[in-house]
């Protein structure tokens, strides 16, 4: 029989529940560090994931800054001494020394795509106006749908036509909207806001200003490979800064109506217009602009007869007239 000793019992139990315990754990010791491991390689898979399909995801329209887009869509205008005489030929030498412009990217009817058929735009100025010569290139030019000659119908936006739109402040909200077509029809607008508004049929957009008048003189011709426009919109039209040098911002935009395509130089979401002028490029350059007078002189003629009676069966006609001019 071995005898053994309370104080030596007490001692072999503690070192027995010593060792298992210890052994418990170095046990939960190896499977938290083997668990923190796992969650670490699933967070860095997660995140090199997540950084993975951030670069590949396309920047938009939206998300690009102004400065930005008009960093990108950026032209210099070129400055001449010789106007070319606007009657939808482009046939002038001058035309040559102008920047061109010949990337256009659909909005309709595939966002992003390129255009399908080829757009020319020249831009130049002289001591009194902005020069713009359009080609439009058109691979069925008997197929163009053009109509309406009606200054600032409605209908013009629906056929085929060019528009370009000038943010002469360049503050990416107000500007000034011309409109022209293969017959050389005229649209003109101003523009606040982005006109951003009430588009609903029979309310009034207060953004989008249909009766403004501005004087701008455009040509337009059918050709055998489409057609072409050349357009004057003079200095005194629009209003703008007295800087010496100045950017402003424009953006152009063309419809191709047998196709509902409509394409724009600095693309604009579909959501959106040409209007939309915080998402317009940028044309640099223009330097010595000068405002003029911008006088506008209505004359007119008024006629008319007065009768007098000085007495029993005594009349005498007197005949009214005054011609003169209204100046503003």
């Amino acid at each position: 029989m071995i005898n053994v000793s309370r104080s030596s019992g007490q001692a072999i139990l503690q070192s027995t529940l010593a060792n298992a315990l210890s052994s418990k754990l170095k046990q939960l010791i190896v499977l938290t560090a083997a668990l923190a491991c796992t969650v670490l390689i699933c967070a860095s898979s997660a995140e090199a994931q997540t950084h993975e399909h951030a670069a590949a995801a396309p920047q938009t329209p939206q998300a690009a800054s102004t400065d930005s887009r008009r960093e990108r869509y950026a032209v210099r205008a070129v400055r001449v001494d010789e106007t070319p005489r606007i009657d939808g030929v482009l046939d002038d030498a001058v035309w040559q020394k102008a920047a061109l412009i010949e990337e256009f990217t659909q909005q309709e009817p595939r966002e992003g795509a390129p255009a399908t058929e080829r757009t020319e735009v020249r831009i130049m100025y002289d001591s009194r106006s902005l020069l713009i010569g359009v080609h439009a290139f058109d691979a069925q030019p008997s197929a163009l749908v053009a109509t309406e000659m009606r200054r600032d119908a409605d209908r013009l936006l629906d056929e085929d036509n060019f528009q370009v739109i000038l943010d002469t402040f360049n503050d990416s909200r107000n500007g000034y909207m011309f409109v022209t077509t293969p017959l050389g029809a005229k649209l003109e607008q101003q523009i606040s806001e982005e006109g951003e508004g009430n588009n609903r049929a029979g309310l009034t957009n207060f953004n989008v200003n249909r009766n403004w008048d501005g004087v701008w003189d455009v040509a337009a011709r059918i050709t055998a490979d489409g057609w072409t426009a050349e357009i004057a919109i003079p200095l005194t039209t629009v209003r703008f800064a007295d800087a010496a040098d100045q950017t402003w911002g424009v953006n152009f935009m063309r419809n191709i109506r047998r196709k509902n395509e409509q394409v724009f130089w600095a693309p604009i979401p579909k959501a959106y217009t040409l209007t939309r002028v915080s998402m317009a490029g940028a044309v640099s350059g223009l330097q010595g602009l000068s405002h003029g007078m911008d006088l506008k002189l209505k004359p007119y003629v008024v006629g008319g007869a007065r009768d007098t009676r000085a007495g029993a069966g005594v009349k005498t006609t007197a005949l009214l007239r005054d011609v003169g001019a209204d100046v503003k």
